[in-house]
């Protein structure tokens, strides 16, 4: 009898908590990200470029500083002028994936481009131009490591003013010649690339690249073929910490083999550097800065560009 009391009781308690509408559900794990290896989640990147096949839409604001020195020859006189730009970017891009293994994207944007002192704005005046873009990615995933291939073209005509060309032209024909005053080309680039993602722990990732440029170029300068390698750490401190900080450190360095340098030291490099929010799956937004400096022994020599770029970028899977 006292057994029947007791499994009575344990009865009726069991039903009530299973029937109790106040008892919490029990809350399934979060699918599974597609940027995702080993619970590590990836953030994207202007610089070093990822293999993930991922539905995604983003918008890009970049500005930036650039600065060169130009080498120019006048009745068998050499002059440099150290010239110095400004100039500020929009991009828009999205990208769908229909499979686990294949991506496809496209991207619009625009650049503006100026001179910010007299002789910047004097001997290369202003640029504007456009891009469009598109292209796919195929990757896998085994294990910790994604592997990827991809192919991309972009197209990006430019016009520019260049108020010292026409000043010269009108001087040569002793009348005002204006045909010089407006510059523009279309540039075609294609991009095939090998990448490469390895979750190293949930708070540490590492990027590899290698692609291979080539420019159609629509000016009066050679077409140029470049190889470039490029490395990125990719470090998520919100888990670890309460932080929910994301930190992107990379570099990469471009061979040109062939073109208007090539084989002559035709060395670039670059460094970037981002903070990101990662307080949701979904979302990337952070701040990424670059660092470009080309060394080669051309008239155009001691090139430096240092930029940032806000990114947002928001994803379905």
């Amino acid at each position: 009898m006292k057994n029947l009391f007791v499994f009575g009781i344990l009865f009726w308690s069991t039903a009530a908590v299973a029937a109790d509408p106040a008892a919490p559900a029990p809350i399934p794990p979060p699918e599974e990200s597609r940027r995702e290896l080993a619970g590590h989640i990836f953030l994207p990147s202007q610089v070093v470029f990822d293999p993930f096949v991922t539905t995604h839409i983003g918008e890009s604001t970049g500005f930036g500083y650039a600065a060169f020195r130009l080498g120019t020859t006048d009745n068998g006189q050499k002059t440099n002028h150290d010239l110095q730009f400004a100039f500020l970017q929009q991009t828009f891009d999205f990208q769908v994936a229909p499979m686990k293994w294949w991506a496809v994207h496209v991207q619009l944007g625009g650049t503006v481009q100026s001179g910010i002192d007299a002789d910047s704005a004097l001997i290369r005046g202003a640029e504007v131009g456009y891009v469009v873009g598109a292209g796919a990615i195929f990757s896998w995933k085994l294990g910790r490591v994604r592997l990827g291939a991809g192919f991309d073209f972009n197209y990006s005509p430019f016009y520019g003013l260049s108020p010292l060309t026409a000043l010269q032209a009108s001087a040569a024909a002793g009348k005002v010649d204006t045909t010089t005053l407006f510059t523009s080309a279309d540039n075609l680039n294609l991009r095939p690339s090998l990448l490469m993602a390895i979750g190293l722990h949930r708070a540490l990732g590492l990027r590899l690249t290698i692609d291979y440029d080539h420019l159609f170029s629509g000016s009066a300068l050679p077409d140029t073929d470049e190889l470039n390698f490029g490395g990125l750490m990719d470090i998520d401190l919100h888990q670890v910490s309460k932080a929910p900080v994301g930190i992107l450190l990379g570099y990469k360095i471009g061979v040109i083999v062939s073109g208007a340098v090539a084989g002559d030291n035709g060395i670039e490099h670059a460094l970037t550097a981002g903070i990101f929010y990662t307080g949701r799956r979904n979302l990337a937004l952070g701040l990424e800065a670059l660092l470009f400096f080309p060394r080669f022994e051309t008239n155009q020599t001691d090139y430096l560009r240092v930029s940032a770029t806000f990114d947002l970028r928001y994803y379905w899977n």
